[in-house]
């Protein structure tokens, strides 16, 4: 039966090794740089953005076979798995057996595709040679550098400050508490927006209730001193203190003490003399009121408002023009 002997916690297993003191040199070194290179490597995955993205997601694993005590020489079917437990559970991680060169009982072997692994929480290793699990599995330990990249990737509480932050690397989406960008579109980047108190404007912020006062002025404190009436009004005790302005009553207008309109004979209509004309009055108008001059009636013949027929007798012919306003009647001579 094989037996395999190291892996990435660095303890040696206890097997029939021949070779003696040499053999024991070389399996406690090859032990410690399997230590290093599963740990550090382990662990890179871990950590998110760009630089998670340029570590490989892969770990070098190293290994010593011997058969009946004696180093396996040659090639060997060897898997590999990863388990969140030291005994049964079901794998985290699986890579199917694969044929991998042995010289000396030693033989190297590339873990691929651990990205889907966290490495958050204790893992264990197993390894199987042609079929068959090698037991105990292996704990998956850490190394100082990657003690270290665990902490970097919690971030000690209050571990990052200002120097470590890059200048225009924070948005508002990476700030939990609500940002003002702007106020009315002014802008002072990193200071303070000054908020000037114009005329009859008063400003008062306070930052212990986080609050901005800006009131105005009611305007009571200023006087009139003058008040002129203009047409049709009369100021009385212009200079006030109590200016009262009336209107004054003039030919057609009544004024009482809430509201002006037209007097009684012109609004019942009786003062209304020929020159005005009243509505549906029959006859009303006269040719005097209407310009230019007009033509009432045609050798005695009248139509109020229409048209007269000049009709053309024996030997005459009447041509109307309208374009020139003219009506032209001739007169024909037979023989």
């Amino acid at each position: 039966m094989a037996k395999m002997r190291t892996g990435c916690n660095g303890k040696r297993r206890r097997a029939p090794i021949e070779g003696g003191a040499r053999a024991s040199r070389r399996i406690f070194a090859l032990a410690v740089s399997v230590l290093l290179a599963c740990a550090a490597t382990a662990l890179a995955p871990a950590f998110g953005g760009a630089a998670g993205s340029a570590v490989p997601e892969e770990m070098s694993f190293q290994g010593y076979l011997t058969v009946d005590g004696v180093p396996l020489e040659g090639t060997a079917l060897v898997g590999f798995a990863i388990y969140a437990a030291e005994t049964g559970g079901a794998a985290l991680w699986t890579q199917a057996e694969s044929e991998i060169e042995v010289a000396e009982g030693l033989y190297t072997a590339v873990l691929r595709s651990l990205g889907g692994l966290s490495f958050d929480a204790a893992c264990w290793l197993e390894v199987t040679v042609d079929g068959e699990p090698l037991a105990p599995r292996y704990p998956l330990l850490s190394v100082p550098y990657a003690l270290r990249a665990s902490l970097a990737e919690r971030v000690a509480p209050g571990g990052v400050d200002g120097a470590a932050v890059l200048d225009g690397s924070l948005t508002a989406a990476d700030i939990a508490t609500p940002i003002v960008s702007s106020i009315s579109g002014v802008t002072h980047h990193g200071g303070d927006i000054a908020l000037v108190a114009g005329d009859n404007v008063t400003i008062v912020p306070d930052a212990a209730g986080q609050t901005i006062t800006i009131s105005a002025a009611d305007g009571a404190g200023g006087d009139v001193t003058d008040v002129i009436g203009g047409a049709g009004l009369t100021a009385i005790d212009s200079q006030g203190p109590r200016v009262t302005l009336a209107v004054g009553a003039g030919p057609g207008i009544a004024v009482s003490a809430e509201a002006v309109g037209l007097a009684a004979p012109y609004l019942a209509g009786s003062a209304f003399d020929a020159r005005f004309v009243n509505e549906n009055q029959a006859g009303s108008i006269t040719t005097a009121m209407i310009v230019p001059n007009i033509v009432s009636s045609i050798s005695g013949v009248t139509n109020d408002g229409g048209n007269i027929t000049l009709r053309a007798g024996e030997n005459v012919a009447i041509a109307p023009d309208n374009t020139t306003n003219t009506i032209t009647i001739s007169a024909s001579h037979d023989g």
